[in-house]
């Protein structure tokens, strides 16, 4: 699609620094775009791999990214750029356990000032230079814009979930969680080793 990322070393590993932005899979298949709430629901019927701006506004794009289903996370396809992977959940532990653990890692990942985050932004420092925004995310309507930025991993967890990774602004938390595979959520490639 013509992107362009700024990289980031953490913990060893090279981090993109924006969320993705693509619509197209590394070998050229075009990613679909699904803007009805209708249609976003039921992708997971056909494991339709999908992707959307956050409550449909592409103006959204250059500083916060696609929000993706985890069937276009988890496509053999892959979603990052050829050399690089969608962040696993192990990648996301050892970032977070470098960065002093879970309980303060989330503001060393997130944007200073509220620019991109509601106030109070809790202890973000962006010393980690992740520059992690808040995209929200996408399942039956759209939520957290603002205040949440969440990020798939390439783990599933079972045959309808798989695993993820929060910050939020009211604390300096970075989170796993597991949700349905059918939200939007954001996306962030590291290098392939």
């Amino acid at each position: 699609d013509g992107n362009v990322y700024p990289i980031v070393k953490i913990a060893g590993m090279y981090w993109i620094k924006e969320n993705l932005k693509t619509t197209h899979f590394n070998n050229g298949d075009q990613i679909e775009e699904l803007a009805l709430d209708s249609l976003w629901e039921y992708t997971n019927l056909g494991e339709i791999p999908a992707w959307c701006y956050y409550n449909q506004n592409p103006t959204y794009n250059n500083d916060y990214g696609k929000l993706y289903n985890w069937y276009a996370v988890n496509d053999s396809r892959n979603l990052c750029p050829v050399g690089w992977h969608v962040s696993s959940r192990f990648e996301w532990m050892s970032m977070v356990d470098n960065l002093g653990g879970a309980s303060i890692a989330g503001g060393k990942l997130k944007e200073t000032g509220t620019l991109h985050w509601d106030s109070p932004n809790i202890d973000a420092s962006d010393s980690s230079g992740f520059s992690g925004l808040p995209g929200g995310e996408r399942g039956f309507g759209f939520s957290g814009f603002g205040e949440l930025g969440k990020w798939w991993t390439s783990d599933e967890y079972n045959t309808t979930t798989a695993k993820n990774y929060f910050i939020s602004n009211y604390d300096a938390y970075a989170s796993p969680d597991i949700d349905s595979k059918i939200l939007g959520l954001s996306v962030r490639c590291v290098r392939d080793f």
